[in-house]
């Protein structure tokens, strides 16, 4: 079994993130950011 955040080259372990300005829906949709605790954007590789 192959995790897929790993398979989107996210590093391990990861910082912890939230959806900023949206839910799940919004990111997929580029609506919302994921941010990271660092302040890094990784909404990307989410």
């Amino acid at each position: 079994m192959v995790c897929p955040k790993v398979l989107a080259s996210l590093p391990i372990p990861r910082n912890l993130a939230e959806i900023i300005g949206g839910n799940g829906e919004d990111v997929w949709c580029g609506r919302a950011r994921v941010i990271e605790n660092t302040g890094a954007d990784c909404h990307r590789g989410i």
